[in-house]
């Protein structure tokens, strides 16, 4: 029984780790650009910042959902298949 609790833990933070990994680096990639670009041209307004990165996050989420949700849906058969085991 602890190892089965071992493993969905690991299991679970694997798929929030590839999650996170999918959705924020592009972010932040994003917002380093914008970032650099308001520091050499001495623009400071917040919306330039916050719109690409809106973007970036619908791309993302356009492109990389349908591989997220299998992701997920393969996680979910893991546990399910769990439980129907015990």
């Amino acid at each position: 029984m602890g190892d089965q609790v071992t493993f969905i833990l690991v299991e679970a933070a694997w798929v929030l780790l590839n999650f996170i990994c999918i959705i924020m680096l592009p972010s932040l990639f994003v917002g380093l650009i914008v970032g650099v670009f308001q520091a050499a041209t001495q623009i400071q307004e917040m919306t330039l910042s916050f719109i690409p990165k809106i973007f970036s996050l619908v791309f993302v989420l356009i492109y990389f959902g349908s591989d997220m949700s299998q992701m997920w849906l393969g996680f979910t058969k893991k546990i399910t298949a769990m439980i129907m085991d015990l």
